[in-house]
């Protein structure tokens, strides 16, 4: 989509992207920086697979960790990498890549908040690439894509 700005500049998505693109890495670079750790508890597992390990804990304090998000349970000198399961209140399920035994009392878990930032800039890439999966949003009518834009600035 492109504007005219009042400068008589033409402002088009292709030059904007690159843009953003450097402001989410700049908070991604932020948000790596204040990595803390969470106390979970009352640990256990829910199914175990090789390689795949379901374990459910209760989280301490206020924490909301988002679905699909990398996270790393420490518990002293061992630990293992994961995602985030599922999270409702204050129960949260893990989907670990080790064991780390049939309960666990507590542990110490490391969160990637920053995930959904770096989901992000990586789906701008792929659209000013053209290399996403369904095309890019960059290949939808012009007429479609500023009619979806009026309607948003409305609001």
């Amino acid at each position: 989509m492109k504007n005219q700005g009042t400068s008589g500049y033409e402002v088009t998505a292709r030059l904007l992207v690159p843009a953003f693109c450097r402001a989410l890495e700049g908070e991604i670079q932020e948000a790596q920086k204040q990595k803390s750790g969470h106390l979970v508890v009352d640990g256990r597992v829910l199914d175990q697979a090789p390689g795949s390990y379901l374990y459910s804990f209760t989280a301490e304090g206020d924490f909301h960790p988002l679905d699909d998000s990398p996270v790393e349970v420490r518990i002293g000198a061992s630990s293992s990498k994961g995602v985030v399961s599922s999270f409702d209140r204050q129960t949260i399920v893990l989907e670990l890549e080790e064991f780390l035994g049939e309960q666990i009392s507590q542990a110490t878990l490391f969160s990637e908040p920053w995930y959904l930032l770096d989901e992000l800039r990586k789906f701008l890439i792929e659209q000013i690439t053209g290399y996403g999966e369904k095309g890019s949003l960059f290949d939808l009518p012009q007429s479609l894509i500023a009619s979806t834009a009026c309607r948003l600035s409305r609001h």
